[in-house]
This record gives C-alpha cells, structure tokens and sequence, in this order.
C-alpha cells in the first residue's frame, strides 16, 4: 500500500515561483547538484538562467525522485545552474529548540577570542587545502590489501572526558601562536 503512494519522478523540474535567494534560509539547504539541460533543453537552459541573473531571483520548484517528492532551489550559478535540495518546514528545527544556557562573557575574553580568531581568519576559502583523512586511510588500506596485507582492526579506545577551562585554552593557543 505504501508503495503505491510513492511519488513517480519522469526527470522534471516543476517551477512554482522565483524568489531572492538570499531569501531561502541556509538551514534548508540539503544538497547542491550540477544542474544541466536535458537533450533539445539547451536554449531554454541559457534562457532561464540568464533571465534570472538579471533579475537576481532564483527559480524554486519541485522534483519527483525515489519515490519522495523534494523541493529545490535553482540559482544561477557562473555559467550555469545549481540545484540545490531543500528541506520540507517540518524537516527543520527551529534554533529556539536547542538549549542555549544563559550566562556573561567577560570583555577579557571576548578580546581573547577575537585575536584567536584574527590569527587563523583567511580571506579566500581554498576547500583543496582540507583533505578527507578518512577517505585516504580508506584507500591506503584498500591498497595494502591488495599487496596481500593481513588487516586486523585495532582495539578502540574509550574517549576521554576532559573538562577545560576556556580562558586558558585560548591564552595556550596564544602562545603557541
């Protein structure tokens, strides 16, 4: 019965309306996609996404996918257009659900924190300066493997509870700097 009820997707983009897309808060960004023009979509594509950069609003519509129907934000994006899934309102928390404990921050500190954050700040984010260490202890022991390596797991260490004071850990990183 419940797989009756799933959405059939045909490859579809349904626009409902255009909207600024800095209007679509970012905690309903799920996923962002390459987003391209089908076979004879070509021109339309070019259409679309050129009307919307000289507008500056983004087309918001619906797409039917493994069985679910989502809901997607398509901003222009250099020469072309992104698709970026969005969370459904019932999907998201709002921020007055997570608990914030009251209390002062010292101005000390504060200037502590800012000339923490002064030290590491960057003007450019370079995302090929992060590597994924566990996609590449992956591979290298996907590697050993096939060099006939004999993979044991090792025993997992219980993590250790430490309680810091934050003042010091920001005066310690301050003298490292």
């Amino acid at each position: 019965e419940l797989k009756a009820l799933e959405e059939r997707g045909d490859g579809s983009i349904e626009i409902v309306e255009f909207v600024p897309a800095d209007k679509v808060d970012r905690v309903y960004i799920d996923k962002p996609y390459y987003l391209g023009p089908d076979k004879g979509g070509d021109r339309a594509y070019r259409l679309l996404g050129e009307a919307m950069r000289r507008t500056g609003l983004s087309a918001l519509g619906r797409y039917a996918a493994r069985g679910k129907r989502y809901l997607a934000l398509l901003p222009p994006w250099r020469n072309g257009t992104i698709l970026e899934q969005l969370h459904y309102a019932h999907e998201v928390r709002t921020m007055d659900e997570v608990p914030i404990p009251s209390g002062d921050v010292k101005e000390q500190e504060i200037k502590l924190a800012i000339s923490l954050i002064e030290q590491l700040k960057s003007d450019d984010f370079k995302p090929d300066q992060y590597k994924d260490d566990v996609r590449e202890r992956v591979l290298e022991l996907i590697e050993r493997k096939i060099q006939g390596e004999d993979i044991t797991e090792a025993p997992e260490e219980a993590p250790k509870t430490q309680i810091i004071d934050l003042m010091e850990a920001l005066k310690a990183s301050l003298a490292r700097a």
